[in-house]
């Protein structure tokens, strides 16, 4: 029996490894983006009575967090649990979310970042997103790499982020990125 426990043990831990980053962070600030905010867009929800955005925070350090696609009327009220102390609790500990944090880069006028999206079954794994720095307050995603592909592959969209200033911002450290 106390050999069966191990196994189990074993697997439960081996499992819960969480996924790496095909990204690098690498040991340069942001360049030619604002990270004194947040980055609020999208897919263009136009027509809708009630717009989903997505929100990210970009850091000097290279790491970004999703705070998630949320209904722009519902925004406030996530940008204030970001800055509680469940926050930080929940996305500091094992049990934290790695689809919340990622890898942000910049390249003269080029972005990408990678974050893992939640898994519908099987491992997470993530989805790299390529694009341009219009100004230091916008920028624009035109393809984006799906790791769930069997055979990944840049595919086009068109998503634009606009910056807001915002203080005082979430901590950037998390169990995810060193």
């Amino acid at each position: 029996m106390v050999k069966y426990n191990f196994i189990i043990i074993m697997v439960t831990i081996l499992g819960c490894k969480a996924p790496e980053f095909t990204l690098s962070k690498g040991d340069y600030p942001i360049v030619g983006l604002r990270t004194d905010g947040y980055f609020l867009g999208g897919l263009d929800n136009t027509g809708l009575s009630d717009n989903v955005v997505s929100v990210y925070f970009i850091y000097q350090n290279g790491v970004i967090y999703y705070i998630g696609s949320v209904l722009d009327s519902e925004l406030k009220e996530y940008l204030n649990y970001a800055n509680t102390k469940d926050f930080h609790n929940a996305t500091n500990d094992q049990r934290g979310d790695i689809t919340q944090w990622g890898i942000f880069r910049t390249d003269n006028e080029d972005v990408e970042y990678e974050i893992h999206s939640p898994s519908s079954g099987g491992r997470v794994k993530s989805v790299i997103r390529y694009g341009k720095i219009l100004n230091d307050t916008t920028f624009i995603i035109s393809h984006f790499l799906n790791n769930y592909d069997r055979k990944p592959k840049k595919r086009p969209t068109h998503e634009v982020y606009h910056f807001r200033k915002y203080s005082p911002k979430p901590d950037s450290t998390n169990i995810f990125i060193k």
